[in-house]
């Protein structure tokens, strides 16, 4: 092969190229197990981390879950290998299952879904644990799948539960007048927690050794007597001070081991929690079932567990309460002197001795007094006053007592002093923070003096109606009495229609002044909210604009006038005072229908249709901290003189009356929305329908009872226009004279409530007692509040509030004499 050379590669040469090749693989290979090793070591790292989260973590692929960490098998107590293949559905409580399927078929679809839902899980022991769901689509081992995460809020669900109850029996412990109330609504609220049928409460008398059953409620056993203690279970919880669920298992074990014996009816579970005032057990607080199909469980012992603390206090200071009157004269030296801090000084004002509380309000440390005069250690003011009263004490020899104010940590502090000689030349000073109560007694004022106005505003509405009555009745008679076209006309049709708009003003003033007494009627809130401005839009500044929105489609609610003004009223109040620099109030109603797991919606709510009113202001807003704390009762951001802090705790409790609800959102600068839902009932308003054309009478005989003469004679000259004869009667006794001797020929008795002597109930009581049969139409100032009612319970058969025209009166009186027609 001429002119060609070949260039043969030597076999060292190959070698060499070998030898490299090996090299990078084996650094190939080395840099794989190194970035293998990571990755393991990673995947553990997060498969750890997963495993141990404080949340419950799942996976779910085709349905069925594939993965779970350690807090949801905690959660529900079940094992691994009993929750991996399983559907999630078939741990969901059957209400939410539906909910579940749909967000989990959208997020496979890559459509949006809910986030941050409440679910309920079922665990082993067949308890439903309320968790908040989080989920997404993820891709696992190459597949679509869904990562959930569960936040277990039960806990936090029944610690509100039983807070709320913690609360509504301290508030029970200050309504109640006495024990057995207080008994009877402690088991009322328990109620209202877990199923208390079979419910009694025992206490145990240490001094005396005696076990008594102040309240037993029980399906088949009588309340015992007070006895010694025996070997019950009752005094098995007493004597351990433990916590005890008595299943039949467990109660024929302590049987056996001679612990207990029955008495009464056997149960299927007794459930007992001890009643400890600190370490001391006063008693047992006990709940049973004896129908198989109702067991208790750790949710209702923790439930009792939780609230006995509570109720022990209650009943402790209910017991003391009794106590302290029966022994208040006995104990009355002491109880003056009760101190907070005490402090024995000599006759210079040095201090000798000391007794203090750790967390007592003290300039420096108690021991830091000792060997100093007071002088050193207090404010030149303080000091002058403390020795002026130790002198007066030493030369007296009596109980010297004063009161000051010291600025405290930038808080003002109300203390009171009281000085007593303690040997010779000694006295013993005992102080005591009287701020809390400085505060009360400015509340319980502040109370007092509404109240007051309440009652004055109530007696000048119902002493301005019986002076309206007469001006109404006559104007309305003498209308009817002339033609359109007569000269006198127009000035009567203007005094009718005054006297109308001023017994309005009066009908909405006592709207307000009523007692606690519910009137519940089908009401249209539109009107209310209408009538209720009308009231309070003149103490609104002109530089607040009033807008209201309302739906005027609105279905009626079943409520109580006076109750829902006061609601408008406090709201509308609340808002104005939030825009003392001028702003926009807005006021709205629509119809919303809320469905379950509602967000707006608290977690008790009933599902449905309800009744929204929106109250809106520009004004101040607040921040969390007081959003959290604006229905506690006396809690107030104004100034002092300015507010009670009782309005929206007072919204709160008449929606809730009503069963509703109450949402609020603001934000500092930003304005507040307050809205108040109600139930819908949509009957009919409630309405009085008065005949157009006046009615009249047959010739019966109507007997009138008024202390107003004016009254009086008005409806005398109504009744004989219109074919009645009438009887008169100044008062009660003449009234009663008068019907001893004339009750066969009245048909009908018209009598006033109010008046002196002998008053309208006590007088028609004595009639109907000569005269079962009597028919009275009963006719006050006042609206018709609970006093009205009970005299109408009592066999009145009408009632007509003052003041009226003489159609009414006609139309009433006819209704009475002739019911049928």
């Amino acid at each position: 092969m001429k002119g060609k050379t070949l260039v043969r590669q030597t076999p060292a040469g190959e070698a060499e190229k070998l030898k490299q090749l090996k090299s990078r693989v084996r650094k190939r290979t080395r840099e794989l197990v190194t970035v293998n090793r990571a990755l393991q070591e990673s995947e553990e790292r997060y498969r750890e981390l997963v495993s141990n989260m404080p949340n419950g973590v799942l996976v779910q692929k085709q349905g069925r879950i594939v993965f779970v960490n350690a807090n949801i098998l905690a959660t529900i107590d079940f094992t691994l290998e009993e929750v991996l293949g399983k559907s999630i559905l078939d741990f969901i409580h059957p209400a939410d299952r539906e909910i579940v399927e749909k967000n989990m078929a959208l997020r496979l679809a890559n459509k949006q879904a809910a986030q941050g839902y409440e679910i309920r899980i079922a665990t082993r022991n067949g308890e439903w644990r309320t968790v908040v769901i989080q989920a997404k689509k993820i891709i696992y081992d190459n597949e679509p799948a869904i990562l959930s995460v569960l936040s277990d809020i039960t806990d936090k669900r029944r610690s509100e539960i039983i807070q709320d109850a913690v609360y509504k029996i301290s508030e029970a412990t200050q309504l109640a007048d006495n024990l057995p109330e207080l008994y009877r609504s402690i088991h009322h609220i328990i109620s209202g927690l877990m199923c208390t049928e079979n419910f009694y409460i025992a206490l145990f008398e240490r001094d005396s050794g005696m076990l008594s059953f102040p309240y037993f409620v029980d399906e088949f056993d009588d309340a015992p007597q007070t006895r010694g203690l025996k070997k019950g279970l009752t005094e098995y919880v007493l004597r351990t001070g433990i916590p005890l669920l008595a299943t039949p298992e467990i109660l024929s074990e302590l049987e056996k081991k001679g612990e207990i014996e029955l008495i009464g009816a056997p149960s299927i579970d007794w459930l007992g929690v001890p009643l400890k005032i600190r370490e001391k057990t006063i008693g047992v607080l006990v709940a049973q079932t004896y129908s198989p199909g109702l067991r208790y469980g750790p949710g209702e012992k923790n439930i009792l567990i939780f609230v006995s603390n509570q109720v022990a206090w209650a009943i402790e200071r209910k017991r003391a309460e009794a106590n302290l009157r029966r022994s208040e004269q006995k104990n009355r030296a002491v109880l003056s002197a009760m101190p907070d801090l005490m402090f024995r000084l000599d006759k210079d004002g040095v201090f000798l001795d000391y007794k203090a509380d750790k967390d007592s309000d003290l300039i420096m440390k108690p021991e830091m007094f000792l060997g100093r005069k007071v002088v050193d250690v207090l404010p030149p003011w303080l000091a002058d006053l403390t020795m002026k009263n130790i002198r007066r004490t030493l030369q007296t020899s009596s109980l010297q007592v004063f009161e000051y104010e010291i600025n405290f940590n930038g808080q003002l502090q109300y203390n009171e002093s009281r000085c007593v000689l303690c040997g010779i030349n000694e006295v013993l000073v005992l102080i005591r923070n009287v701020t809390e109560k400085r505060r009360l007694e400015q509340q319980v004022l502040q109370a007092q003096k509404m109240e007051s106005l309440g009652t004055l505003a109530g007696g000048i509405a119902h002493d301005f109606n019986n002076i309206l009555a007469g001006i109404l009745g006559y104007a309305s008679f003498l209308k009817s009495k002339i033609s359109a076209s007569h000269v006198f006309f127009k000035y009567v049709d203007t005094i009718e229609r005054s006297a109308v708009r001023a017994a309005d003003l009066t009908s909405k003033l006592l709207a307000f002044t009523r007692d606690d007494k519910v009137n519940y009627k089908p009401l249209n809130i539109n009107k209310l909210i209408r009538e209720t401005l009308e009231i309070i839009l003149h103490t609104i500044d002109k530089s607040i604009s009033v807008e209201t929105k309302l739906d005027e489609s609105l279905p009626t609610i079943m409520a109580d006038a006076g109750q829902i003004q006061q609601v408008v009223m406090n709201l509308c109040v609340n808002a104005r005072d939030a825009m003392s620099g001028g702003g926009k109030l807005s006021i709205a109603s629509a119809t919303v229908v809320i469905g379950a797991n509602d967000p707006k919606a608290p977690a008790d709510a009933k599902t449905g249709t309800y009744l929204k009113m929106s109250v809106t202001d520009s004004g101040s807003g607040m921040d969390q901290d007081v959003l959290t704390r604006i229905f506690d009762p006396f809690f107030t951001t104004k100034d002092k003189g300015q507010g009670s802090g009782l309005g929206l705790s007072v919204v709160y409790g008449i929606v809730k009356g009503h069963e509703g609800f109450v949402t609020v959102s603001s934000q500092p600068g930003q304005g507040t929305l307050f809205s108040v839902y109600f139930p819908v009932s949509g009957k009919p308003e409630a309405q009085e329908i008065w005949t157009a054309e006046p009615l009249r009478g047959r010739g019966e005989l109507i007997f009138v009872v008024d202390d107003e003469s004016d009254i009086r004679d008005f409806i005398r000259d109504v009744l004989q226009s219109y074919g009645y004869r009438v009887l008169l009667a100044a008062d009660g006794d003449q009234a009663f004279d008068i019907y001893q001797v004339r009750s066969q020929d009245i048909a009908l008795v018209i009598m006033d409530v109010d008046m002196p002597e002998m008053g309208g109930e006590e007088t028609f009581l004595k009639m109907k007692k000569i005269n079962p049969g009597i028919k009275a139409l009963l006719s006050t100032g006042y609206s018709q509040d609970g006093r009205v009612s009970e005299i109408l319970s009592k066999g009145v058969m009408g009632f007509i509030q003052k003041p009226y025209d003489f159609n009414q009166l006609l139309a009433k009186i006819r209704q009475i004499l002739d019911p049928g027609e």
